[in-house]
């Protein structure tokens, strides 16, 4: 018997090419409040209402990664996340898994100590709006592999980097 033979079928780019489903607005507002009830279960905020801006006070959670809005609402009101307070993020017994934290361009100050004892952070996103790295901010962070420090950096605090002895690469703008 003689094979039989098909000409390649041709492929081409269609036009108008289907929309993903990320691109579903309904689809997307549910991704985004699933993700603000998950960071609002993790966090404590300190809400300013004359300037409409928030602080994570503490925050806590099993993720291995996370990621802070710019915004949140409180009582139908959207603030922005402009801090990191004083220890927020500090432990030793929670937190645990956090290997990545992901900060939105909206923060412009971190406290003292923010990070100290994330063991396991290995990478960090700091915003240009940062000007003064707090002292111990990164603290015992052993697993932290490298930082970009932001342009409009103006001083790094006492102890900042103490005991992150897997830091390979710290860029001083």
């Amino acid at each position: 018997k003689p094979k039989k033979t098909t000409a390649p079928k041709k492929t081409s780019t269609p036009k108008n090419p289907p929309k993903k489903a990320d691109s579903n607005p309904k689809e997307e507002e549910k991704k985004q409040t699933k993700l603000m009830k998950e960071f609002l279960a993790s966090a404590k905020l300190s809400f300013n209402s004359k300037d409409m801006t928030a602080e994570i006070t503490k925050y806590r959670t099993d993720a291995t990664a996370v990621v802070i809005p710019e915004t949140v609402i409180r009582l139908c009101q959207s603030y922005r996340i402009t801090g990191i307070g004083k220890g927020a993020f500090k432990t030793i017994f929670s937190n645990y898994s956090l290997q990545s934290l992901q900060l939105p361009d909206s923060i412009t100050t971190i406290g003292k100590g923010a990070f100290q004892y994330l063991f396991k952070l290995t990478s960090i996103t700091i915003p240009d709006g940062v000007t003064t790295i707090e002292d111990s901010v990164f603290e015992c962070c052993e697993s932290l592999t490298e930082i970009n420090l932001p342009k409009k950096l103006t001083s790094i605090g006492n102890s900042a980097f103490y005991k992150c002895k897997s830091l390979q690469s710290l860029v001083i703008p």
